[in-house]
């Protein structure tokens, strides 16, 4: 949403909250920079976008900084009506599609009014007039231009305009430039370590992405987290596309407002896991059209629902330990269950897939059902929802 909370001094706002996420952050390890890392161009990037001025329905300046970007390394690409950017790889498998979004919530500031930040080697800070970082979402189109520039065909990138006033650019784009898109990555999401693929009680991947980037994301610390809806969720949503999507942190934090600050550890990790990204999903499709599940017209054929041929367990709602470990909450008046999307699996600690109505661990292969009630000897099943 388009609002901005307003500090008294955003600024010091900004540092004194910094200064706590890089404590928190100290006590993760960081992945290595792979030996093909280009610094100079990094802080180049970083430096070009994030003194690049963008609001919605504003985005001409970082229009033009980003396509001079691109011609300068002879990316071929496409510019729309919308000020939507795509770039134009030639290929005939199918291969990742890493998106951004060019806008931010923050005004423009009157002309010859410089934009006035304090780039560091561990943060970028707002300065001393009221204009803001941008985080949301600079960071991720840092990370596209450099996986554009440094993985040149091997995906397929996407500038969206216009999302933060509803991802008009995104559900205005000609939909064939989705065609043979193994999935759909977005970096747009606040932190460092969150994975967003549920929305609305519905997970936005299917079980093959899932299992395919398990140890990738795992490597770098990612994790399930709850979170709102971006330009790729908007679009699988709408159907139209029909492949899993994902919107990852990408180190940004207090988004939409005046003391909005980046952690640069976490904007280069991010980059380096979309370079990851992208070697792991590439010549293969991710296949996953969203569905609006009717319950009450399924439920009679679920009541006897009986788990898959491999290992499966029924969760006790009266087993503490259950309980204490945050798998399933129960409610203390009714046999509704209540269920977190950062369940761990009670047998070896891994984070759990939520599904219609199990809960699959992919560590241990095991999976879980939950029983609500049981009449005439018969056992009913929740959907986790």
């Amino acid at each position: 949403m388009n609002n901005i909370s307003i500090y008294t001094n955003p600024t010091e706002q900004a540092k004194t909250d910094a200064k706590k996420t890089l404590e928190t952050l100290s006590k993760n390890k960081l992945v290595k920079l792979p030996p093909d890392w280009d610094e100079d161009l990094f802080i180049t990037l970083t430096e070009t976008i994030f003194r690049t001025e963008t609001v919605s329905e504003e985005e001409e300046m970082m229009v033009d900084t980003i396509c001079d970007i691109l011609d300068d390394h002879n990316i071929k690409y496409k510019v729309d009506k919308h000020w939507n950017i795509v770039t134009q790889p030639v290929h005939t498998n199918p291969i990742p599609g890493i998106c951004c979004h060019i806008d931010t919530v923050h005004p423009i500031l009157p002309l010859r009014t410089p934009l006035k930040i304090e780039i560091t080697e561990k943060l970028i800070l707002p300065g001393n007039n009221s204009s803001g970082v941008g985080g949301d979402d600079k960071c991720g189109i840092v990370i596209a231009l450099y996986t554009a520039i440094k993985s040149k065909k091997q995906a397929k990138y996407f500038f969206f305009a216009s999302e933060e006033i509803g991802s008009i650019g995104a559900k205005a784009m000609n939909s064939n430039e989705f065609k043979n898109i193994s999935t759909f990555i977005q970096f747009d999401r606040k932190n460092s370590h969150d994975i967003i693929r549920r929305y609305s009680g519905t997970d936005t991947t299917n079980y093959s992405f899932d299992g395919d980037t398990k140890n990738t994301f795992k490597k770098f610390g990612y994790s399930l987290a709850n979170g709102s809806v971006t330009d790729v969720i908007s679009l699988w949503n709408k159907n139209i596309i029909e492949v899993s999507v994902v919107n990852l942190s990408c180190g940004y934090y207090n988004p939409h407002t005046f003391s909005e600050y980046v952690v640069i550890d976490s904007l280069k990790q991010a980059t380096i896991l979309a370079g990851e990204l992208i070697t792991t999903l590439k010549n293969k499709m991710y296949t996953h059209k969203h569905q609006t599940t009717d319950y009450s017209s399924t439920w009679t054929s679920y009541q006897n629902y009986k788990p898959s041929p491999k290992k499966a367990k029924i969760l006790n709602l009266l087993d503490t330990h259950y309980l204490n470990n945050s798998v399933i909450m129960q409610s203390d008046t009714t046999n509704n269950l209540i269920a977190e999307t950062t369940q761990k699996c009670p047998l070896c600690g891994e984070y759990l897939s939520r599904h219609t109505f199990t809960f699959e661990c992919y560590s241990c292969e095991t999976t879980f059902i939950t029983p609500t009630s049981k009449t005439k000897g018969e056992t009913k099943y929740d959907s986790g929802i």
